[in-house]
This record gives structure tokens, C-alpha cells and sequence, in this order.
């Protein structure tokens, strides 16, 4: 693979690729359970707060399909951030955490469109709140990517770095 490829897919493809699916997955699957659990707790009726809290058990069967949508929606964005991150030589993981951060509002915006479609008012803005777990769930996203990644270091580069190093001297 030409050093261009790898420095842009990284040294294993597929890997990564694992990664990513299984973190969307994880993300969803702790989301779902997570609302459903804060809505349990909030339900006035006793039949509310039975529905909620077999909404939390179903999490992880729910967590399949939203994982699915989480990776076909954020596949583009996930590549581009990447892409730009390795161009740019930040260092891993923080890379990993500003990308789940910024896919986290993305996404919450894609689910704003989502809801308000068809809406005669137009949509509601989300409370300040959903912004911040949102915000905490992409960089617990991040973070768990770059932990089920093999936790990955700058993309060595020797001829770079031997130049570096006679340069500098």
C-alpha cells in the first residue's frame, strides 16, 4: 500500500473499521439505555415506568439498529475528521475524542431535522442539557474508539524524522 494510503486508512483497515462499527453500537446501545433508565425514573404511572424499563433491557437488540443508522450517518464525517486530524499530526487520542465531540452535535442536529420533519412550526431547539450528553457520549465514543483501535500512536514516518533530526543538528 503506497505511504499515502496508509497514512490516510491507517496501518489496518479493517481494524479500524471493526472499531468504528463496534463503538457506534456501544454508543447507541448506552444512549437507549440511558434515556429509557431517566425515563423510568421520571414516569407518574406504574405501567409508564414497566414500558421504560423494558425499554432499558431492549437496549442492546435496539442498539443494532441504531448503531447501524449511527455508522451509515457519521461514515463520511468519521473519514473526513480523520483524514484532516492525520493531514494535521494531532495526537491520538485526542483526535479521536474532538471527532466524537463533533460527531455528537452533528448527530443530535441530524436527529433536530429528523424530528421536525413535516412539523408545521418548525423545530423546537433541544434543551442545553441534551447538547452536554451528547457531547460527553462522542468523546466517551472517541475514547473507547481509539482504546478498541489498539490504542494507535502518530503514524511513524522515519525518512521524515531522520530529516528532521539532520536538519535540526
Amino acid at each position: 500500500m503506497p505511504e499515502t494510503l496508509k497514512r490516510l486508512l491507517g496501518r489496518s483497515p479493517w481494524r479500524a473499521i471493526g472499531a468504528w462499527l463496534l463503538t457506534c453500537y456501544l454508543v447507541s446501545v448506552v444512549v437507549i439505555a440511558g434515556f429509557a433508565t431517566l425515563s423510568a425514573l421520571d414516569s407518574a404511572s406504574e405501567r409508564g415506568e414497566q414500558s421504560y424499563w423494558e425499554s432499558a433491557t431492549m437496549a442492546p437488540l435496539w442498539g443494532v439498529f441504531a448503531g447501524a443508522i449511527t455508522a451509515l450517518a457519521s461514515a463520511l464525517p468519521v473519514w473526513g475528521f480523520v483524514s484532516l486530524f492525520r493531514i494535521m499530526k494531532w495526537p491520538r487520542p485526542l483526535s479521536e475524542i474532538v471527532a466524537g465531540v463533533l460527531l455528537g452535535v452533528i448527530l443530535l442536529q441530524m436527529l433536530a431535522g429528523a424530528l421536525a420533519f413535516g412539523a408545521a412550526e418548525g423545530p423546537r431547539p433541544f434543551p442545553p442539557w441534551l447538547y452536554l450528553v451528547f457531547l460527553i457520549a462522542g468523546a466517551a465514543a472517541g475514547l473507547t474508539y481509539w482504546r478498541l483501535a489498539g490504542r494507535p500512536g502518530l503514524p511513524v514516518d522515519a525518512a521524515q524524522d531522520a530529516l528532521t533530526a539532520h536538519i535540526v543538528d
